[in-house]
């Protein structure tokens, strides 16, 4: 989510949704940036993982945010779109 222009787009998205699991709070956050690339988007979750050149990153950020979003009993997943993007995905168990 990093690889976006300053013309770019960001689109944050919410809504409740019921399963057989329960009920849950989904919030997408896309962009219009390149996407993630296919030989990094498998592993984006471990730690030190980046596709960053300018060594301004580590490769901790979606590692430490998987962990917080988990702890709370939710779930991170990243795409990316079909007409070109990215989207992280967080599912939270609703109050």
């Amino acid at each position: 989510m990093n690889a976006i222009e300053a013309s770019g787009r960001i689109e944050v998205s919410s809504e409740r949704t019921t399963d057989p699991t329960g009920t849950w709070v989904r919030i997408a956050i896309d962009d219009s940036g390149v996407g993630i690339p296919e030989d990094v988007l498998p592993n984006i979750f471990e730690a030190f993982v980046t596709s960053r050149l300018d060594a301004q990153g580590t490769g901790l950020g979606l590692t430490v945010a998987e962990g917080i979003v988990q702890r709370h009993g939710g779930g991170l997943t990243a795409s990316n779109l079909p007409k070109g993007g990215a989207r992280l995905e967080v599912r939270l168990p609703a109050a």
